[in-house]
């Protein structure tokens, strides 16, 4: 009944949301192309009064060719004029009754004679919206996504992959739908940079996207419409200390004046190794757990993609796609020292464990798109399916010689099926006024089934637990923006979100959950502009943590001889209030932010009969206030840098760990290119320590390396670089609660030599170098 209500109030927002398009017959449609049925982007239309030749309205084409003018009096009669530097006026009698097809015929010579010359800016500030334009970085052909992201202002990368805006964990969208976990990986490294149009990047959101994004957001945007075929061909191989990685690509594009179809198959298969301490502290009787580890992990995983873009008619586009991740590894293998210390004597031992972990991972997405008007307005719709298969096999065996209490021989075996749903309808209107009106919701029902089985060897004894989990969230969003002149922008909007959580123990109907609550989140962003460039912008966003099945799950896994992992099934949603201030000079930009949690989920430790059991809780109130500074852009016209600085203080009051905590991140990232020498990267990040809860974490730094040169014509690249030079990446934290001290220490490695070979071809049809020579679109000029 819930779902059924939520579905009727969507159908109703669409409704409403249509009664403001103005839907007239007297629109004058059309498509410009040159005389190899090629589209041709931003000619100027002309629409003049048949009788008097006098001036009536006008547009400009899209980049797909097309073309719209409405509010035109179907009585009377026009003359249509189509003119596009390159190429021959056109003047035609105008139909309002067909769409038009207007070919331009190739002034040759204006082609042999004028050379256009321009420079895209290297961002700009789109409302509450930086766009970083990858065209504006010399040789990016072989590069990928992950390659060009740490040259987009206030954005990290860092060696372990890890993506953040503004220092805080980013949310990847592409295309304007939010990508999984799962996808991420595959998109990053199989995207090619030189596909991409643009990149979005939002410091704090509203209502228009998920409430649970927590950090900053980064939508690629790709180039659309793109005629021919093209393809690369692209493999990267490294040399860690102990191990090895290679990962071949192939990605194929067909592109058609109605149609697109692409696709994307990628192979990943590695070897690694860690080394890790732990030590448990136990503070209510003075004894000492301690174990030292040798880790390796295989990878052997599959990555396809293929998807499909179909053009109905000027205004209305569909889209879908299959995407999917299949990982089946080698087992991992461990083995260990242990060792157990109280006031009088120490036990040795000896650990090993194998673990085994293969899933299955796809996803459907199905888009549609209607533009309506020349302002841009638009309706989307979104539908998004996920599913995930997975299991696992644990063998764990401890023994010591002299202590017979803390053997352990243990199997474990976890399997889940998981299933997601969401239908996403957004609607944008845009005025001629600078008035902006958005609306849209969301639906998404999520269900996962768990089954966890245990054998202990030693004492004969069997446990198992199943637990079914289901999430329903009904989403609705609200909001307005204007354009005051060029100096301001206001946007203001709220979003409400319905969740409904049950949780089921099919044989112990005591334990079962059942949640059902409604948050808010309002949104509001204003911003200045001066007339001598610079911008002040004040923001408040509020956003929600929902616990993620793993940490909800309803049963416990053994890690160790001593540890556990154990899920939280009454976890609540933390929700966290942000608020920031920005001051932006053309390159640069400086803000002071504030982040407060009331309900915190934070790690928390147990002891129970000697054994630890590592869980999550709702831990009270934490807060962040940071103060930062990036600038993004040329220091010279062959050095691109892109540097992040930001200073925080921590603060948790009830904290058995550092309750008040200064510290900070520094990234820069560089680019040297000369055209006949090369492109060579250097790339470096400092994080200072940290706080979360009752953890507190060392800091660590790393230095990046890199060369790439281009070769036959910048079809083949080849790049050379390594990653983490110093071998410095360690991680080294303290967890402290009232009956345990936990520490925790691991090496990765993260360090390696790496190549990458990358061969593109294409079929699309070259543009005279003597008519064009810019960096840059004609619409961007004008």
């Amino acid at each position: 009944m819930k779902i059924a209500m939520r579905r009727n109030f969507l159908i109703a927002l669409t409704c409403s949301c249509c009664s403001f398009i103005n839907l007239s017959a007297q629109e004058l449609r059309g498509v410009v192309m040159d005389s190899k049925q090629h589209p041709i982007s931003y000619a100027a239309i002309q629409v003049l009064d048949a009788n008097d030749s006098s001036y009536v309205d006008g547009g400009m084409s899209n980049e797909k060719g097309f073309f719209s003018i409405s509010k035109l009096d179907i009585h009377k009669n026009y003359i249509l004029k189509a003119s596009c530097l390159g190429y021959k006026n056109l003047t035609v009698q105008a139909s309002l009754q067909n769409e038009m097809k207007l070919v331009l015929a190739e002034d040759k010579k204006v082609l042999g004679e004028v050379i256009v010359k321009g420079k895209r800016p290297f961002m700009k500030q789109e409302g509450d919206k930086t766009v970083f334009y990858l065209k504006s970085m010399p040789s990016i052909g072989g590069l990928k996504v992950n390659d060009v992201l740490k040259y987009a202002p206030r954005v990290m990368v860092s060696s372990n992959g890890e993506i953040k805006v503004a220092g805080k964990t980013a949310t990847v969208f592409l295309n304007d739908r939010r990508l999984s976990n799962e996808e991420l990986f595959s998109y990053l490294s199989g995207l090619n940079a030189s596909d991409i149009e643009k990149i979005e990047i939002q410091q704090s959101h509203g209502g228009e996207k998920d409430a649970d994004i927590q950090g900053g957001i980064i939508n690629i945007i790709t180039r659309q419409r793109q005629l021919g075929v093209k393809g690369t061909l692209y493999i990267k191989g490294s040399t860690p200390e102990d191990g090895y990685y290679y990962s071949p690509i192939v990605n194929l594009y067909v592109g058609k004046e109605k149609w697109n179809i692409y696709g994307m198959y990628s192979y990943e298969q590695e070897r690694q190794k860690q080394y890790s301490e732990t030590i448990n502290d136990y503070l209510y009787n003075n004894t000492k757990h301690q174990e030292k580890n040798n880790y390796f992990s295989h990878a052997n995983t599959h990555y396809y993609r293929l998807g499909a873009i179909y053009l109905l008619s000027q205004h209305h586009q569909l889209g879908i796609e299959l995407n999917g991740v299949v990982m089946r590894p080698k087992s991992d293998e461990s083995k260990g020292n242990l060792s157990i210390q109280d006031a009088n004597n120490m036990y040795k031992g000896i650990s090993s464990s194998t673990y085994y972990s293969p899933s299955d991972f796809m996803n459907v997405a199905f888009s549609y798109n209607w533009n309506f008007d020349k302002q841009n307005s638009n309706l989307k719709l979104l539908v998004n399916w996920n599913h995930k298969k997975m299991s696992s096999d644990n063998q764990l065996d401890a023994i010591y010689p002299e202590y017979a209490n803390g053997n352990v021989k243990e199997d474990n075996t976890n399997s889940s099926n998981a299933n997601n749903w969401s239908t996403t309808i957004d609607f944008t209107k845009n005025f001629k006024t600078g008035w902006s009106f958005v609306s849209g919701g969301r639906i998404i029902a999520s269900t996962r089934n768990s089954d966890f089985y245990s054998w202990d060897r030693l004492n004969k004894l069997n446990d198992e637990t199943h637990w079914k989990y289901k999430e329903n969230i009904g989403a609705a969003y609200l909001g307005i923006a204007k354009s005051f002149s060029k100096h301001w922008y206001i946007n203001l909007n709220v979003r409400g979100e319905y969740t409904d959580v049950t949780g089921t123990y099919p044989e112990q109907a005591a334990r079962n959950i059942s949640k059902h609550y409604t948050d808010w989140f309002p949104y509001f962003f204003l911003s200045y502009a001066t007339a001598k460039g610079w911008e002040y912008e004040a923001q408040y966003s509020r956003s929600v943590y929902r616990p993620p099945f793993a940490l909800m799950n309803g049963y416990s896994n053994r890690l160790s001889d001593i540890l556990y992992d154990k899920g939280n099934p009454n976890l609540e949603a933390a929700l966290t209030d942000n608020f920031g201030f920005t001051v932006r000079y053309l390159n640069h930009s400086a803000s002071v932010s504030y982040k407060r949690t009331p309900k915190d989920i934070v790690e928390y430790f147990t002891v129970e009969d000697g054994i630890t059991y590592h869980t999550n809780i709702n831990f009270g109130t934490s807060s962040v206030l940071a103060l930062d500074y990036s600038y993004s852009g040329n220091i010279l016209s062959w050095w691109q840098t892109n540097l992040y600085a930001v200073g925080q203080y921590t603060d948790i009051p009830k904290s058995y760990n550092r309750k008040h905590l200064w510290g900070g991140i520094f990234s820069w990232a560089n680019r040297l290119y000369w055209q006949h020498i090369g492109a060579f990267t250097f790339d470096c990040s400092i994080v200072t320590h940290s706080a979360t809860g009752n953890t507190y974490q060392k800091g660590y730094y790393s230095f990046d390396f890199s060369y790439k040169r281009m070769f036959f014509n910048n079809a083949l690249s080849i790049q050379i670089g390594i990653d983490d030079i110093f071998n410095s990446i360690h991680q080294r934290s303290t967890n402290i609660v009232p009956v345990l001290k936990y520490h925790f220490y691991t090496e990765r490695q993260y360090r390696n030599l790496w190549c990458k070979l990358v061969y593109n071809f294409s079929t699309r049809a070259k543009v005279d170098k003597r008519r064009l020579e810019n960096v840059n679109s004609i619409k961007e000029r004008l």
